[in-house]
């Protein structure tokens, strides 16, 4: 007999102006779409995740709702969010990044440094690790 575990980590993070977006409900809870699980979890860098781990998420998703994705960067309220978002999704870059209007979403001003000790990605407004600068 297999014995199934879940494990389920519950992280409530208002980083939404509409609550609503990328959200489905499944046997009464509302669960992330992948599209605003990657939001969600770029919000979480760098203390409950790492830009490495979402790096190699984004990586395996060459396929995603590009729509959804640029409804939740506009609507989202985390600036370091969205920035370390666009800067991971550029490093791989999948057609649909090429398809995200940029110009749409606000970045705010001055610098996030998401780690210690990293260099200064200009174009994200970003202190990052180095090994972005490699690109791996």
């Amino acid at each position: 007999m297999v014995k199934i575990i879940r494990f389920f980590s519950f992280i409530n993070k208002n980083i939404l102006i509409e609550e609503n977006i990328g959200l489905r409900t499944e046997d009464h809870i509302q669960i992330s779409s992948i599209e605003r699980a990657l939001i969600e979890m770029a919000a979480l860098v760098p203390t409950k995740a790492s830009m490495e781990e979402l790096y190699e998420i984004i990586k395996l998703l060459p396929n995603i709702n590009v729509d959804l994705i640029q409804k939740i960067l506009v609507h989202c309220s985390s600036i370091k969010a969205k920035r370390v978002f666009l800067f991971l999704a550029d490093k791989v870059s999948h057609k649909w990044f090429e398809k995200i209007k940029i110009e749409e979403i606000d970045l705010g001003k001055g610098v996030r440094q998401i780690v210690k000790n990293g260099i200064f990605y200009k174009d994200y407004m970003i202190v990052a690790s180095k090994e972005f600068s490699n690109d791996f």
